[in-house]
């Protein structure tokens, strides 16, 4: 079984998982992803580039991916009893398949530092998210400036237990940082992860390690091979200097893309990625190059979510 030595993930963990998933049944949303944590989740930069990282498919919103608002149960500045309160209704109201559990770096700076009650808020969520359907991946707390080294590695070694003794996936995000060794360069001020456009901030190597573990999970758990999707055109329409192209899964599908061209030139394309008959994701493009988007995070049929490729980079150098 493929591993990486920033992740935990056996046979072990893997049969528990089909276990979670097989009890769940029809409950929880197909690639769904909930995150719960601090700021360092509730940022742009964890896990969301990879729903817009055109050059690698696999994650994509465009390929039906769902990725749950941040303020669901992520927020900055918060501590891991503020996900416990959050968490019921989280998974309550979105269903997730997987669920990202990342709290810590607060309750070391600004809480009692109390780590029994850090695991027991921990385990809370555990159970909780276990409870309703949702697949969760442990991470462990980065590395940050002003952290008492003793007790930050003492919240860390309660996070790895709880892999090891629930069989859960882990994520070593202190390792990725001390492995790379001036681990102050994958932050933007010692505390907060960077993410940089050469693919070589703290978020980067985050999401790189993140997309392999989900990959693993997909193929073992759920039986979802990594396919490229298709695209068969379906029908062409023109209307005065722009062509609007139809496209679908196979011949007999729904449309799921609506591809509007100019001077054959792409300058929208449209996405009903669930084949629920409304438009979840629209992208703008410039000179092929897209430079906005509109997106239905909640799959409410309302396009809610309205940002730029720039500004889509939150805390990018």
């Amino acid at each position: 079984m493929k591993t990486n030595k920033y992740f935990l993930w056996n046979k072990a963990i893997a049969k528990n998982l089909k276990v979670i998933r097989n009890e769940a049944g029809s409950h929880v949303r197909p690639k769904s992803i909930l995150s719960a944590g601090d700021s360092i989740s509730y940022s742009d930069c964890f896990i969301w580039h990879l729903r817009t990282r055109l050059k690698q498919p696999g994650m994509l919103s465009s390929e039906g991916y769902v990725y749950y608002p941040k303020q669901w149960c992520a927020l900055g500045g918060q501590q891991s009893d503020w996900g416990k309160r959050k968490i019921k209704q989280a998974i309550k109201k979105g269903k997730p398949e997987l669920i990202t559990i990342l709290f810590g770096t607060n309750d070391l700076r600004h809480g009692k530092k109390d780590s029994e009650k850090f695991a027991a808020n921990i385990r809370y969520i555990i159970d909780t998210a276990i409870k309703g359907g949702a697949i969760p991946i442990l991470i462990t707390i980065p590395p940050a400036e002003n952290m008492n080294t003793k007790t930050f590695q003492a919240f860390n070694q309660k996070i790895r237990s709880f892999s090891v003794k629930l069989k859960l996936p882990l994520i070593d995000f202190e390792k990725i940082f001390k492995d790379f060794g001036n681990w102050q360069a994958l932050t933007f001020d010692g505390v907060h992860p960077n993410s940089k456009k050469d693919g070589s901030g703290g978020y980067d190597h985050f999401n790189r390690i993140f997309f392999d573990l989900y990959k693993l999970i997909e193929k073992d758990v759920f039986n979802r091979e990594i396919k490229k999707p298709k695209r068969v055109l379906l029908k062409e329409t023109k209307k005065g200097d722009s062509v609007i192209k139809e496209y679908g899964v196979n011949k007999n599908s729904k449309t799921t893309i609506w591809v509007t061209c100019k001077n054959k030139k792409v300058v929208h394309e449209s996405y009903d990625s669930d084949l629920d008959g409304k438009i979840d994701l629209i992208w703008t493009y410039k000179n092929g190059k897209i430079i906005s988007g509109e997106e239905d995070l909640d799959r409410d049929g309302k396009l809610e979510t309205k940002f730029t490729i720039k500004n889509a980079w939150k805390n990018e150098t």
